[in-house]
């Protein structure tokens, strides 16, 4: 049986209950993204769409772009080469309903072993069959080169007693450790596009990208751009119109607004929320905006001081002015979130965890408890893009009344990820963006102290312990769990997470059928021009 899992910079207004609610309301809608339009079921697991064929889409992701090799993606240009030229066994859609990519069914009788029938007649973009072994060869070596997807599939891991087995071309068995709820569902991240077996990986972090998706990468230039060709071959071929997408890396992100409010770009992957009424206004683009549990943080660095003091941590924690951050940073297209990643439409949130409130008073009298009566210093690394600078700026004014002055360290946005995030010396708070996730993927890529994006480089047995417990629990098990992370979580306050924002795409007025996704996935395959 094939299982599915549904499951102006900124305005100096204050915020008024009418909005907060406003912006809860959005987060609590459910993570339902843009239904597609003119769609169809066939028999072949495929979804017909009508379109025009033709014409080049033009398209700007962020401008950082490292590397080629899946599994070492982590920005949202990588992500958005990996959903045009690769494929994932199970791929979340909009609806956040999954459905075959590579794999055309799987079963599970325990939630621990997982069976997958891969698509026959599937071929790599030079002309391989894609088969089980590839499936096997893509997650063995995450695992062996230790790369940073490791975290999330940890229940796959061999060195916790995990396998991936062939069982003949076209089948391939994962057998978990324990079992884990949210398997399928973590399968569909952005790094986990199926890789040749037969191809040189040596080859792939210079720009060369053999997958099996819908398109296929013709030209590479790192921090210029990336030109695809429609894959003829591709099984779902009946369903890709363009005949070539464009990526342009441009540095700025209001560079890539201007442009699509100009006409010169068709597609931006991120938009900010103060441009959304200039970009509706502009008559040639349009934002799309999906309901999500992507989430910007304030993270803080546990190796050294001032932040290896919990109370320092908390100080900031008090310090911080959700609804401000909700109303002044993402314009009320949001929701509070309670510094963990588990959004409040998520069946496993518990809203009995008090969110911390805006308490300046409790601030200062945390620092002086940790010896700074008098105030504290912090610089926080930010950069421009996806509203990082806007988060440090709200933090900067409202923390001042606690006594903490956060001077801005603002870095340029092509080195942020290279250079700045993960610095265990150098940063000691600095703003991150992250996509939704499912709780456990969540939890393991960044809170777990094995994780390799564990940003705030804490070790805390106690929260590894229940995070790996959730993954094998029933529904109500798992619910006692996670509150349990949650009232952690909030008392150590390891990172502030202020916001969750709703994922915003610029699309042209002429493209139809691409729509923002709850992941901030850019799937760009199935649209289409009008004209």
């Amino acid at each position: 049986m094939t299982e599915k899992l549904t499951s102006s910079y900124w305005s100096q207004k204050q915020v008024s209950r009418r909005q907060l609610m406003r912006g809860a309301a959005l987060g609590g809608a459910g993570l339902a993204g843009a239904a597609l339009i003119g769609c169809s079921s066939d028999d072949s697991g495929s979804t017909k769409v009508s379109g025009n064929k033709g014409g080049t889409l033009r398209s700007a992701p962020d401008i950082e772009l490292s590397t080629t090799d899946p599994a070492f993606f982590t920005s949202d240009a990588e992500a958005a080469i990996g959903w045009q030229a690769g494929e994932n066994l199970i791929v979340k859609q909009h609806d956040l309903t999954l459905s075959g990519g590579v794999a055309a069914s799987w079963e599970t009788p325990d939630q621990r072993e997982y069976t997958f029938k891969l698509r026959k007649g599937n071929k790599w973009h030079d002309g391989e069959d894609v088969t089980a072994d590839d499936v096997k060869f893509t997650f063995d070596r995450i695992f062996a080169l230790e790369a940073p997807p490791a975290g999330q599939l940890g229940s796959l891991d061999p060195a916790n007693g995990g396998t991936t087995e062939v069982i003949d071309d076209s089948t391939v068995k994962m057998t978990l450790d324990k079992p884990n709820a949210f398997w399928l569902n973590t399968l569909s991240f952005y790094q986990g596009k199926i890789a040749p077996q037969h191809d040189d990986p040596g080859n792939w972090g210079i720009g060369k990208y053999v997958g099996s998706g819908p398109y296929r990468m013709t030209t590479n230039v790192p921090g210029e751009a990336t030109q695809f060709e429609r894959n003829a071959d591709y099984w779902d071929a009946d369903n890709t119109f363009f005949d070539a997408i464009q990526f342009y890396y441009l540095p700025e992100p209001e560079t890539r607004i201007e442009s699509l409010k100009g006409g010169q770009l068709d597609q931006v992957n991120r938009l900010t929320p103060a441009s959304v009424p200039e970009v509706n206004a502009s008559g040639n683009a349009r934002a799309s905006q999906a309901t999500s549990a992507s989430y910007m943080t304030l993270a803080m660095n546990t190796l050294i001081a001032p932040f290896n003091d919990i109370r320092v941590r908390q100080a900031v924690q008090a310090a911080t002015n959700r609804d401000q951050n909700l109303a002044k940073v993402l314009e009320g297209l949001g929701a509070v979130a309670n510094d963990h990643p588990i959004a409040p439409n998520d069946p496993h949130y518990d809203s009995g965890v008090a969110i911390p409130g805006y308490d300046p008073k409790k601030a200062k009298e945390l620092l002086a408890a940790a010896g700074y009566a008098d105030g504290l210093d912090v610089p926080v690394t930010t950069m421009g893009a996806a509203n990082h600078e806007e988060i440090a700026l709200t933090f900067q004014e409202y923390a001042r009344e606690a006594g903490i002055n956060a001077t801005i360290d603002k870095k340029p946005e092509d080195e942020y990820w290279s250079k700045w995030w993960l610095n265990r010396e150098d940063v000691q708070m600095l703003t991150v963006n992250w996509n939704g996730r499912n709780p456990d993927a969540a939890l393991s890529i960044v809170y777990h102290g094995d994780a390799p994006w564990n940003e705030t480089f804490h070790q805390d047995d106690a929260l590894d312990g229940l995070i790996e417990r959730a993954r094998g629990e029933d529904l109500e098990g798992r619910k006692a769990t996670y509150s349990a992370i949650q009232k952690h979580l909030v008392e150590q306050a390891y990172r502030v997470i202020p916001v969750f924002s709703s994922t915003l795409m610029g699309v042209g007025n002429n493209v139809q059928n691409i729509e923002a996704h709850p992941s901030r996935w850019p799937f760009l395959s199935r649209g289409y021009f009008a004209s």
